[in-house]
């Protein structure tokens, strides 16, 4: 298995989920649930998201807002949902999304299980495929065991070490577009965590450049 394909792929598949985490959360009271629909709403008007993955990112977001009013953090919820809302910008086709950090952070501290940021390998993997989804990649990594990745340290650290990179960069970036440059530097960041044997070239380059987003085929 060419873990760097895979894992280039799985990371774009995040963006996608993540992205739309990040730009449109949900909380039980009835303002912050309208609102963060509505941001769900926005994505896909912006990027034209499918209805089954219109219909997965206001759920998510329901699921969020049920666990942060579970664990008493309304408030929280709300002030990073009314960032996210007011920072929200549609450019040539690509939601761009705020990173609300102060906020984030808040809720993060204060319910972390309604965060949108994946903690783990695991959580890491299934953000990056919901990314690529979004994004229109077809990564081909259906029924490969993805998982097993992280049974592995190493390709634990580098998976979660590259996922911000993949989640923060536009869809534009995995075809050497906008954002690429900054998703390359992004990656440099990573060259510590490569697993052993798995090398540091991009496909098809023979350099020792960081895993290559537009990279999804052999």
């Amino acid at each position: 298995m060419d873990y760097r394909r895979l894992t280039a792929a799985r990371a774009s598949w995040w963006l996608s989920a993540f992205a739309l985490t990040l730009a449109l959360p949900l909380s039980d009271g009835c303002t912050s649930r309208t609102t963060s629909t509505s941001l769900c709403d926005q994505v896909c008007d912006c990027e034209t998201c499918t209805d089954e993955y219109l219909e997965t990112c206001k759920d998510s977001r329901e699921e969020q807002a049920d666990v942060a009013m579970k664990d008493g953090c309304e408030s929280e919820y709300d002030a990073y949902v009314e960032c996210l809302n007011s920072e929200f910008r549609c450019e040539d086709g690509e939601a761009e999304t705020a990173q609300c950090a102060r906020e984030l952070a808040a809720l993060t501290e204060c319910s972390p299980d309604s965060s949108p940021t994946p903690v783990g390998c695991e959580a890491s993997l299934a953000a990056l495929e919901d990314k690529a989804m979004r994004c229109g990649l077809d990564t081909g990594t259906t029924g490969t065991g993805g998982n097993s990745l992280c049974e592995d340290p190493d390709q634990a650290a580098f998976i979660e070490c590259l996922t911000p990179c993949y989640l923060e960069a536009p869809c534009s970036a995995f075809e050497g577009g906008a954002g690429f440059d900054q998703l390359s530097l992004c990656l440099v960041g990573c060259t510590d965590f490569f697993p052993p044997g798995t090398g540091t070239s991009t496909p098809g380059t023979g350099t020792s450049d960081p895993p290559d987003a537009t990279t999804t085929g052999g």
